[in-house]
């Protein structure tokens, strides 16, 4: 038969911020005679909050996890006919029976059990179900009820029932009863009261004139077999009439102000509560008499786990996990969606190391033991071998490395400035070499310049190339010098001619004596240890020596080593070409580690190459700001005039044009 509960009284709502795996929706039939409008109440426990959410069957979009119901539809004489109809109320069991196969919900929902009309459902994430109710044969939904209530207990007059649309609501010490002789119905329906609940069984269209009698109640509900899990409370509650609801309240002298409905005269629930700290369990029972419980405490887990730092500077990513409880697992995905798998993990705190084998963006999810998970991106750039390229800018270049792990330095140092194709400018080294780097540090590359030419009419002073190239000077077309080539050098941690890890010189800048086609001289090649001489016309006009491993290349004054004597221009120096000055005709010298002499009316000497190693260490002037940990391993430096792999892969003998440099990071 179909049971129609009349429920009365205050539900408010309880907004949560977090939402945990397991929720249990109670769905609780609400409906009065007078309007008709039925409402269902999704209640949501959960580990740390919980949320009471009151909406019409209209609007259940709008909760986190909605239940749409459906009855199957009857004809005249209360008989399914196969076909359903969303329904404004869940059905009473006494006329319908659910059905879970029917049932169908969302991707992460699943309803565990129904009972009592209340549903208990296990969900991930947002979304709805549909439920489905077929019909217990022989019982129609069709009546009508009028409610008298018993004003004074005890008095049977007719006069002493007032006509009402619900039963009063808890008035403490009385409980209502159907007064039998005076209450009818049609068609034979019957009528009851459940607590506060009027409960009609109709086979046919019915009207009911209902009289409820007051009764008196002084004898309180009992509790037993109280229990805290957590934020898990488990009791047994018993009343000689019947149980009403109970709730938490913070203080054994003011009731709650929410409270959970239940019938019966004994029952035993569990319910999970959402905040911590001391509290009292009340029981009412239809009458309105309490039983308060000793003080009870609610623990639960706080705060959702966390993962700390990062450590993405190698392939294998080191990730440092927590929580304030205890951690249960741990996956890395490469999307944001929650996985379905997890690697145990378990402590307070926890480092886990993961191997990735490509780059591109991961994400980190932690999940604690009671189900709470937080998830992280990071971005992976160490897992594959990678190349930067550097290529001339004439402006310092900074390179952050990503990772921990190999690099490996090439550069190419830049040509010295030409007086015709025949008679070129010195053309730069190479180098190379491995650094194994342990932390994130800054590199600074400098790229060299090609010395600027002066062709076959330019006169007067022309620039040297970037990073390190001199300056060439011609006073007349017969005495026509070009500039030096610059270096190109790598440094590390700081910005400094003394943590220069690896350079590959420049070359010397071409020069001529007179116009003369006979006396145009190419540039010394720069790189190798030692950068080679500029051409030169005789011994009064001697090209520029190369730099070396320790000194500066030498620029001459007449047959005369020119150290000193500023006459035709500066003299090299660690890092840097002699440059021309501003008589005669003197060609600069190419950039290196130690810079090469100019030539005066010849060309100038090319400047060295140079790779940090243990055995070369000792090399470097007072000031180097380099340790051992910055050592090189595999290197070589290759002068000018000799075969090696230029910036394409193929084989160059000596790099001409711009300087070059690239690094290449392997795991």
């Amino acid at each position: 038969m179909q049971k129609v509960k009349l429920f009365f009284g205050n539900i408010k709502s309880y907004i949560a911020n977090n939402k945990t795996k397991s929720i249990t929706i109670l769905v609780v039939l609400i409906l009065t005679i007078v309007s008709s409008i039925t409402l269902i109440a999704y209640s949501f426990y959960q580990n740390k909050s919980r949320k009471l959410i009151i909406s019409a069957i209209a609007s259940l979009d709008s909760a986190d996890v909605s239940i749409k119901v459906y009855r199957e539809n009857k004809n005249e004489n209360g008989v399914g006919i196969n076909t359903y109809s969303l329904s404004y109320y869940v059905p009473s069991s006494a006329s319908y029976n659910y059905v879970s196969s029917k049932t169908v919900c969302g991707t992460g929902i699943t309803i565990e059990k129904y009972e009592n009309q209340k549903f208990y459902v296990d969900a991930t994430k947002k979304g709805k179900c549909k439920v489905y109710f077929d019909a217990i044969d022989g019982y129609i939904d069709d009546y009508e009820v009028n409610l008298f209530v018993q004003q004074e207990a005890g008095n049977t007059n007719d006069n002493n029932y007032n006509k009402m649309g619900q039963l009063p609501l808890y008035e403490t010490g009385y409980y209502y009863t159907i007064n039998t002789s005076k209450t009818s119905c049609t068609n034979g329906a019957t009528v009851s009261i459940e607590g506060r609940n009027i409960v009609v069984l109709a086979t046919k269209k019915s009207v009911c004139n209902v009289y409820a009698d007051k009764n008196s109640d002084s004898v309180g509900p009992t509790v037993s077999n109280l229990s805290v899990d957590g934020n898990a409370v488990t009791f047994t509650a018993s009343d000689n009439i019947g149980l009403a609801m109970y709730g938490l309240s913070t203080s054994n002298n003011i009731a709650p102000d929410d409270w959970y409905y239940f019938s019966g005269t004994s029952q035993t629930t569990t319910f999970e509560y959402a905040t911590e700290g001391t509290y009292y369990l009340w029981v009412k029972d239809t009458a309105g008499n309490n039983a308060i419980s000793e003080a009870i405490t609610i623990t639960l887990d706080a705060a959702a786990p966390a993962v700390g730092d990062i450590d993405a500077y190698t392939k294998n990513a080191v990730i440092a996990l927590s929580d304030d409880t205890n951690l249960a697992g741990y996956a890395v995905t490469t999307t944001s969606t929650t996985p379905t798998s997890w690697t145990t993990v378990s402590g307070k705190t926890a480092s886990v190391t993961y191997p990735t084998t490509t780059n591109g963006t991961y994400y980190i999810h932690v999940k604690d033991s009671a189900g709470k998970t937080t998830s992280k991106s990071f971005s992976m750039v160490c897992a594959e071998t990678t190349t930067r390229n550097f290529d001339y800018t004439g402006a310092v270049q900074n390179y952050a490395t990503p990772c921990r792990g190999s690099y490996t330095l090439h550069v190419w140092g830049a040509q010295g400035g030409s007086y015709n194709s025949t008679h070129a400018g010195g053309n730069g080294g190479y180098a190379t070499g491995t650094i194994n780097l342990s932390e994130k540090i800054n590199l600074y590359i400098y790229v060299g310049g090609q010395g600027t030419s002066t062709g076959t009419s330019t006169t007067g002073t022309v620039s040297g190339g970037f990073n390190g190239g001199g300056n060439g000077y011609s006073s007349s077309t017969s005495y026509l010098c070009s500039a030096g080539g610059g270096a190109t050098d790598i440094r590390i941690a700081e910005d400094s001619l003394y943590s220069r890890v690896i350079v590959a010189g420049g070359g010397g800048g071409a020069g001529s004596y007179s116009s003369n086609t006979t006396r145009k001289y190419s540039g010394g090649v720069g790189g190798g240890t030692s950068g080679t001489a500029g051409g030169q016309y005789n011994t009064n006009y001697k090209g520029g020596l190369g730099g070396g491993q320790t000194a500066a290349g030498t620029s001459y004054y007449g047959t005369t080593a020119n150290s000193t004597n500023t006459t035709y221009g500066t003299v090299a120096s660690f890092g840097t070409g002699a440059s021309a000055g501003s008589s005669s005709g003197v060609a600069g010298g190419g950039g290196g580690w130690y810079g090469g002499g100019y030539g005066r009316r010849a060309a100038g000497g090319g400047g060295s190459g140079y790779v940090y190693t243990s055995s070369t260490a000792s090399n470097y002037p007072t000031g180097c700001k380099l340790t051992s940990s910055h050592y090189l391993t595999n290197a070589s430096t290759t002068a000018g005039n000799t075969s090696f792999t230029g910036t394409t892969g193929t084989a160059e003998t000596g790099h001409a044009g711009n300087g070059y440099a690239r690094i290449i990071f392997e795991p």
